[in-house]
């Protein structure tokens, strides 16, 4: 049986009262409009402790937060257009050089739109593969053309 929303943020609760230097990586995943970027973002202010949340999107998810000012509370934005950005900012996080506006460090990082990160790693990969500029029209990509950017993406990720 599925467990309840309520369910799983009281777990989630009762987890930010334990030390711990396990690091957490999760998926939200639904249709357009379910209220995914507001739910990570409030998962992510009960897993914040002391420091800031990091937001990196590529869309419009901001937008949607917008409407509630109380999850926005430590929230740094940063906008990805280019997915080779988000390896700079994990490097930064990494080595101590990347703090919030309010001088602390990010202990949450919330990627959202990753799928449109991907799409982006997907479109570049088939542009320079098939010889292709900004403006020419991509061919459907073919399974086995998925192979590099996924683990380009998967590696991305392991970054964080």
């Amino acid at each position: 049986m599925a467990r309840s929303l309520a369910s799983i943020m009281s777990s989630i609760s009762e987890m930010s009262h334990d030390s711990s230097d396990v690091d957490f990586f999760g998926m939200i995943y639904s249709e357009f409009g379910m209220g995914k970027t507001v739910t990570t973002v409030a998962l992510a202010q009960q897993l914040r402790g002391e420091g800031d949340i990091l937001f990196c999107d590529s869309s419009d998810g901001w937008v949607s937060l917008q409407e509630f000012p109380d999850l926005m509370d430590g929230v740094d934005r940063f906008r990805v257009a280019d997915p080779a950005d988000l390896i700079v900012v994990a490097n930064g996080i990494a080595g101590g050089k990347l703090k919030s506006k309010r001088k602390k460090k990010f202990t949450v990082v919330v990627i959202d739109e990753s799928s449109s990160v991907f799409d982006m790693m997907l479109e570049s990969y088939l542009r320079e593969k098939h010889g292709l500029g900004a403006d020419d029209p991509l061919p459907e990509a073919e399974g086995k053309e998925y192979g590099p950017p996924t683990a380009a993406f998967e590696s991305l990720l392991r970054k964080f």
